[in-house]
């Protein structure tokens, strides 16, 4: 079963959707937190909730879906610190958190080291610092990387791999970084 944005006004108990493989309420004018109960839905693969009024963190639970392919949270007001175990599932093929200005933290130098199958990462506008994760050029089949307005601190030539040969979309400006492109 699939809910989508013509379908935001439905109200259902999570518990009788236990194989909702698509949760997708984009833009609906949501608010608060996300419930607990969704823990219960272990089949998703797609998580899309961007554009809406969440204003919380991202909850720890979304690293028990094991079938996660996408998840899109930009746009969120997503606030605290990003729980790096969230990105755990190594099904996972697109990650937007984009243009959360509370979303904040480091973010640890492998942990995309394990997700070989991701082809877009978008983690722009946000207030992540530290170093660029190297682990992210190393990724054989990615070809968006957007960092853009954040505060990553680092030398550029350090990381940029011959192996990118899909990347079609780098955007690391307004950062800290140093050095000489690659």
């Amino acid at each position: 079963m699939v809910l989508s944005r013509d379908q935001c006004q439905i109200r259902c108990k999570s518990s009788s959707l236990l194989d909702l493989e698509v949760l997708s309420f984009t833009n609906c004018q949501l608010s608060g937190p996300l419930d607990d109960s969704l823990e219960k839905l272990q089949s998703l693969s797609v998580i899309s909730l961007a554009l809406n009024n969440l204003s919380a963190r991202v909850p720890d639970f979304f690293a028990h879906f094991k079938n996660l392919t996408v998840i899109k949270l930009g746009s969120c007001n997503l606030i605290g610190t990003f729980p790096e175990k969230v990105l755990q599932p190594q099904s996972l093929q697109i990650l937007d958190l984009s243009a959360n200005k509370n979303l904040s933290g480091m973010i640890h130098k492998d942990i995309f080291q394990d997700i070989q199958n991701l082809i877009s990462v978008d983690l722009g506008v946000n207030d992540f610092d530290g170093r660029i994760p190297s682990s992210l050029f190393s990724l054989q089949k990615v070809q968006q990387i957007q960092l853009s307005n954040n505060n990553f601190a680092c030398v550029l030539d350090n990381f940029m791999n011959p192996s990118l040969s899909l990347l079609d979309t780098l955007d690391l400006s307004c950062n800290k970084l140093e050095g000489e492109m690659p």
